[in-house]
């Protein structure tokens, strides 16, 4: 369900030291991920059944600026509400928006 990288991103954004220094931080972008503030993450989250269902539980942990078309949503998810994803049954796969 959960995307390693966006694992990843939520163990170092606990070390604020370490999140710095990380390729993800630098100037809010990387060659794969996108950040708003240094506290949210570009998402795509692809749900089990609704795509509406799976926005309107994201927005109500956190997501900012969400869209949705069919079973695909995208938005800023705070970082921190990452370690929750796992636990959506709405949820079938949840990785960061594919930038450049």
């Amino acid at each position: 369900k959960l995307d390693s990288t966006l694992h990843s991103i939520h163990r170092l954004r606990a070390d604020s030291a370490a999140f710095q220094n990380s390729p993800w931080a630098a100037s809010g972008k990387s060659l794969m991920v996108h950040f708003k503030n240094e506290t949210h993450v570009m998402i795509d989250a692809v749900a089990a059944e609704s795509g509406e269902e799976l926005l309107r539980e994201l927005e109500e942990m956190g997501l900012v600026e969400g869209s949705q078309f069919s079973h695909f949503v995208s938005g800023f998810l705070p970082i921190e509400a990452i370690e929750k994803l796992s636990e959506m049954p709405s949820l079938q796969y949840v990785g960061p928006a594919a930038v450049t």
